[in-house]
């Protein structure tokens, strides 16, 4: 039963969700494709308040990874629940495709920010359109913008993965979900390597760019079989790089992605 609504089960909370016929705007661009979509940003904020009103939780967890002939593969596990009652919906996501400079924590990034967005607008039928679109269905327009990061928040905060033990949780964000500081209504996690490397050289201290550094670090690191922080410091000793690798500001970070590139 719900917790707003005690005499509502589970299936009935969520029809309540879907008969609310909810419209999200496309604000974001792909400029790869030339093409607006909704982003998990957006779809998120349209849908807060009617899980709120149906005393609704949904969450995700990563399942096990495996390469086939499609590429990279991972499941993914949508929990949707109640106070009383839960549900889980298991699919699976593909990896995009690897551009030059894409490393395999961003492609995977973006492919849970892909699954768990349209795993939304699937399961709660969720209709996504432009301006026009949302007017004529009677919905109010709204600014719909990416979350961004707190002025004193850490980027370990922020990192999809652990890296360098510095641990994380999924719950706490991912850097994929923060938007652009250029352009708040794009989803860093959906930018190209080289414009997240062009916005970080101008907003060095940003949390959600520096996690993405930290990220590229780990897969260089690891790639030259570097798999302890007390290793990178001896050997980049010339960085004079910091005991703790949290305690990396974001010049040390751009210093140490670009030595073991």
């Amino acid at each position: 039963m719900s917790a707003s609504n005690p005499q509502l089960t589970l299936a009935a909370a969520i029809a309540l969700v879907r008969a609310k016929g909810l419209v999200v705007v496309k604000t974001a661009r792909n400029t790869g494709i030339n093409s607006d979509y909704a982003s998990y940003a957006d779809v998120w904020e349209a849908l807060k308040p009617a899980l709120d009103e149906a005393g609704l939780s949904v969450g995700f967890l990563p399942g096990s990874i495996r390469k086939d002939n499609e590429g990279w593969v991972q499941s993914l596990t949508m929990e949707v629940s109640t106070a009383a009652d839960m549900r889980s919906f298991t699919f699976e996501i593909v990896f995009p495709e690897g551009n030059r400079g894409v490393n395999i924590t961003q492609r995977q990034g973006m492919a849970h920010t892909y699954g768990r967005r349209y795993a939304l607008v699937d399961f709660f039928h969720i209709i996504t359109g432009d301006d026009d679109d949302a007017q004529r269905l009677g919905m109010q327009l709204r600014d719909n913008e990416a979350p961004t990061a707190a002025p004193d928040a850490h980027w370990k905060d922020f990192c999809y993965v652990p890296v360098f033990s510095t641990g994380t949780l999924e719950t706490q964000g991912t850097w994929a979900n923060l938007a652009d500081p250029e352009d708040p209504a794009r989803i860093l996690g959906d930018s190209a390597p080289n414009a997240l490397a062009r916005i970080w050289n101008r907003h060095p201290d940003d949390a959600g760019l520096n996690a993405w550094r930290a990220e590229l670090i780990q897969e260089r690191a690891t790639a030259k079989k570097l798999t302890d922080w007390n290793q990178v410091r001896t050997t980049y000793k010339s960085l004079h790089l910091p005991e703790a690798f949290t305690d990396c500001t974001g010049d040390h970070l751009n210093s140490l992605a670009l030595a073991l590139k």
